[in-house]
């Protein structure tokens, strides 16, 4: 059977950029229904797995949102930031939901702040600071740490490596 992501909740609007003059389909709606929608997880991961994850993308979500990056819509849908699949996703990953629903507004904070929260398939040994990849502010949340459950299977780097390495976790 065939799968279409292709529905969603909140409103559509169809409008022309602030930052980049291209024209955007921008799904708007809640951060809650946001996260339920997330497509970048296994429904039959387990459950503190599956609740740590929706923190994460959570925190990552609201952190992109506060940088104004896009101007006119807060994250992308793709890997860019994080895969959202609407509907759909949420009707193939029920546990994931509940975990969502579980963390409802838990969010990462450092020093009193929400953080942006990356991460990514899989390290290999140690995961990497954010200015190793991107350069810039050092953020001390995001610091190299070593993925025991990875290296002692051999797994390679498979992402970025800035994070939490979702194998590991």
């Amino acid at each position: 059977r065939v799968r279409y992501f292709n529905a969603y909740r909140g409103a559509l609007e169809y409008r022309q950029g602030e930052i980049k003059k291209d024209y955007w389909v921008v799904n708007d709606l809640l951060l809650e229904d946001y996260v339920r929608g997330i497509g970048e997880n296994g429904n039959n991961s387990p459950a503190e797995y599956l609740k740590a994850q929706s923190i994460a993308q959570r925190s990552y979500a609201y952190a992109t949102i506060a940088t104004n990056k896009y101007g006119i819509f807060d994250v992308v849908a793709t890997t860019g930031d994080q895969l959202y699949l609407g509907v759909e996703s949420e009707k193939i990953m029920p546990n994931f939901v509940a975990a969502a629903e579980a963390t409802r507004g838990q969010m990462v904070t450092y020093q009193g702040n929400i953080v942006i929260t990356p991460y990514f398939a899989r390290a290999g040994c140690k995961t990497r600071s954010w200015k190793q990849v991107w350069g810039g502010v050092e953020k001390p949340w995001l610091v190299p740490v070593k993925t025991t459950y990875e290296c002692k299977r051999k797994y390679g780097r498979f992402g970025h490596g800035v994070g939490m390495a979702q194998v590991d976790a």
